[in-house]
């Protein structure tokens, strides 16, 4: 694999994280209460006030691994090589 094969990999990687995350977001914010309805019946542990933390909690950590494992390669490899 070149450095420019993986600068692309890495590019389309980033962006379809991206969009991905996005569109958690929204189903977060969207649909909040049907999907802390299917979540309540998935998990019966959970308290309905301990839920929306779990989101955005996911949403960040997402967000973390998604700019440490393709945003900031992506951006190594095509600004310096």
């Amino acid at each position: 694999m070149t450095v420019d094969q993986l600068t692309t990999f890495l590019g389309w990687a980033a962006l379809l994280n991206i969009i991905y995350m996005f569109l958690a977001l929204s189903a977060v914010t969207m649909f909040r209460d049907k999907l802390m309805s299917i979540h309540m019946k998935m998990m019966p542990g959970l308290k309905e006030e301990e839920l929306p933390a779990l989101y955005f909690r996911w949403l960040g950590h997402y967000k973390v691994v998604t700019i440490s494992l393709f945003v900031v390669p992506f951006l190594a490899l095509w600004l310096f090589v």
